[in-house]
């Protein structure tokens, strides 16, 4: 039940580490060689504080017995796994240079970049609100965690039938004296 957090705290580790290796990636279109270091901590620096929140709030869900209700825990493994596939996404293109060209532009004989410099940090930090938030904790917090029931060992409540057979087995024996 914890797995797909560590999985995707493992991946924000590897995120964070290949956006150190990305430095200077983006100098083909003229970007200042922190840019996809920047964005690429922008983009693991969530991922890494809510994925370990999150399984250790499942964690503690799942200690004890508990059921599951499969259609919420399906519809949150399918927003999960569209987070880890844009976190692996972002993983794989971040040091490539490639990633950030545009057109080719004939005059200068170089590329444009793809977005300039300003919506380029926008656009990561909207992925990085949008994965952490949409996709991680909207969907733990509203799907999987309701969706995870513990099952208590004891009876709780009210027993209505041994109820009706105590009170019938007593007004039985108060009519045999």
């Amino acid at each position: 039940m914890v797995l797909p957090y560590v999985v995707a705290t493992v991946l924000g580790v590897l995120l964070a580490a290949n956006s150190f290796l990305a430095w200077n990636a983006a100098a083909s279109v003229n970007y200042p060689a922190w840019v996809p270091t920047v964005a690429g901590l922008m983009f693991a620096g969530p991922i890494l504080l809510l994925a370990p929140i999150l399984a250790f709030g499942t964690w503690t869900r799942t200690r004890s017995a508990f059921r599951i209700n499969v259609i919420p825990v399906l519809v949150w493994f399918a927003l999960l796994c569209a987070c880890i596939a844009l976190a692996v996404a972002y993983l794989l293109t971040i040091g490539n240079a490639s990633s950030y060209e545009g057109t080719f532009n004939t005059v200068t004989q170089s590329y444009e970049p793809l977005f300039n410099l300003f919506t380029f940090l926008q656009v990561s930090a909207l992925l990085a609100v949008f994965e952490t938030g949409a996709l991680l904790l909207v969907p733990a917090k509203f799907l999987y965690w309701p969706a995870i029931q513990t099952v208590s060992a004891g009876v709780q409540g009210q027993d209505a039938i041994g109820q009706i057979i105590r009170t019938s087995q007593e007004t039985g024996h108060r009519q045999n004296e």
